[in-house]
């Protein structure tokens, strides 16, 4: 059985409804590049089996989509949860709000704590979508003229700790075949 590492990119994303596929196209593409140090996988849509992902990791990034009011199309939004500060309150609300087809990274992180499966830092790197609609090219121009400053922010992020990133043109160039633009 292969050694997990302790750091894991977590692409999600179902490329059928638009720029909701970004995460997976991204993991897609960093595992063409090659990332050293990291472990990628990348999901087409998030499930409660997911979790096991979680588990004994000492870094989880999430690539996907976020929904933050006001915000323009294209907005980055890099938000580390503290998994210790996550009460009961926060806990109870969340899960009331999982169903059958609401299965979001937050509930991932929460359900893997009270698992005991993880204890480390989670990061969900979002981007704010512009269109879920069904595309040929899967992510929109809007979303793809930010992929630079959003892969420049995630490169130096995961490179502090300790992760081998691929260059920004090879990344670039892996998404686009990836996902069609």
């Amino acid at each position: 059985m292969e050694e997990r590492s302790g750091v894991l990119i977590l692409g999600v994303g179902n490329r059928l409804r638009g720029d909701d596929g970004f995460g997976s196209c991204l993991a897609e593409a960093l595992s063409w590049c090659g990332v050293r140090g990291a472990d990628v996988e990348w999901l087409d849509t998030m499930h409660v089996y997911a979790v096991e992902y979680l588990r004994g990791r000492r870094l989880v990034v999430v690539l996907d989509v976020v929904y933050v009011e006001g915000a323009e199309p294209g907005t980055i939004v890099f938000e580390e949860y503290d998994v210790s500060s996550l009460t009961e309150d926060i806990a109870s609300e969340a899960l009331e709000t999982m169903a059958a087809h609401v299965f979001t990274p937050l509930h991932m992180l929460i359900i893997a704590r009270e698992l005991g499966v993880f204890n480390g830092r989670f990061i969900l790197a979002g981007i704010v979508p512009e269109s879920l609609e069904p595309r040929r090219e899967v992510v929109t121009e809007t979303l793809r003229r930010r992929l630079p400053e959003y892969y420049g922010r995630l490169k130096a992020l995961l490179e502090a700790e300790g992760v081998s990133m691929p260059s920004t043109r090879c990344v670039l160039e892996a998404f686009d075949r990836a996902c069609r633009v």
